[in-house]
């Protein structure tokens, strides 16, 4: 849908391309290297940088000047896209035009009713494939958009200690209460968190929910966190500050921004890619997992019951231990 009006796209002056494809073949596009490129997900920075574009990693729309043109691929979650029209509709001219465009199954069909509170005119004006393309004008006056003022807050009883404030933003997994599976991973530290202490990686962090559980519970261990999302990076570092925990966090595509070793490797890891289940994408995650496991080091994740999980365990560690399971979820740990 893109290719099909890239005449128009980036044209008129000033455009940013927010959130672009990762197999965007942005060489396509007349001036490409006219425009700001930026992203929310270093999977899409990385796989485009290492075609040669020059994107940057934010985690929300950053420019200095007014835009004639913004192009946005549809998020996945509505939430997100409602915080994007906000931030978006601060960063576009008056006459300026933001593009629109997404798969129909994947929230196409609903997206202008994430977008009317900020902008006046919305227009469809290309399907084909299964996708829609829109073309949004006359934004609408506010006070301004901060991130800040995004925040959601909620509470998590931490076992044996004092509540957590979990800090959140729309569209950051799991936004606004505990989901069932990082639930029954949390009931499993006391068996995962032995000894006296060690180092481990909170990989896919969101929030920011199992970090702070285990900095909360287990003090004397020490705690990276890592997410592919820029704006889940944000709101871990603001629970973090709120509840005054330490922990270096920091946005990796998977491993691939991981330096230092650990006795724990902790996750509830993704298998969506949009609005696509991706039985592939959770394993691609843990690429080489071994080469960041201290020996006897353990890599524990919840996971849909559904999902080949225990057989990825058996190949790659030659085995695994059950250490919970319910109607829709286990909890798999390994040893390297």
């Amino acid at each position: 849908m893109f290719l099909r009006h890239r005449e128009q796209l980036l044209t008129g002056g000033t455009a940013l391309w927010f959130n672009p494809p990762g197999d965007l073949a942005w060489r396509e596009f007349p001036a490409p290297h006219g425009c700001e490129w930026q992203t929310q997900d270093e999977m899409a920075r990385r796989t485009l940088a290492d075609s040669g574009l020059n994107v940057s990693l934010t985690p929300v729309p950053v420019t200095d000047q007014k835009l004639n043109s913004i192009v946005l691929s549809l998020p996945r979650e509505k939430a997100r896209l409602r915080l994007l029209a906000d931030a978006l509709a601060d960063c576009l001219a008056p006459e300026g035009v933001l593009y629109l465009a997404g798969e129909l199954r994947a929230g196409g069909r609903s997206a202008p009713a994430q977008l009317t509170h900020r902008f006046e005119s919305i227009q469809k004006i290309d399907s084909a494939r299964h996708c829609v393309l829109y073309a949004v004008r006359k934004p609408r006056a506010s006070a301004g958009f901060r991130l800040a003022d995004q925040l959601q807050t909620w509470t998590l009883p931490c076992a044996g200690t004092d509540a957590l404030i979990i800090h959140s933003y729309p569209g950051v997994f799991a936004d606004g209460s505990l989901d069932p599976g990082t639930a029954l991973l949390l009931e499993q530290l006391d068996k995962v968190m032995r000894g006296a202490g060690g180092s481990a990686l909170d990989l896919g962090c969101g929030a920011g929910v199992l970090g702070a559980s285990i900095l909360r519970r287990f003090p004397q261990w020490s705690m990276d966190m890592a997410d592919s999302d820029a704006l889940a990076v944000s709101a871990s570092q603001a629970t973090l500050e709120r509840n005054q925990l330490e922990a270096r966090v920091f946005a990796s595509d998977g491993l691939n921004s991981v330096t230092d070793r650990y006795d724990l490797i902790i996750s509830n890891p993704p298998f969506h890619a949009g609005h696509r289940e991706r039985q592939d994408l959770g394993a691609g995650v843990f690429d080489g997992v071994g080469n960041f496991l201290k020996p006897r080091g353990q890599l524990v994740l919840v996971a849909n019951r559904h999902l080949p999980w225990r057989r990825w365990m058996d190949s790659t560690f030659g085995g695994h231990t059950l250490l919970a399971s319910n109607n829709r979820y286990h909890v798999l740990g390994s040893r390297y």
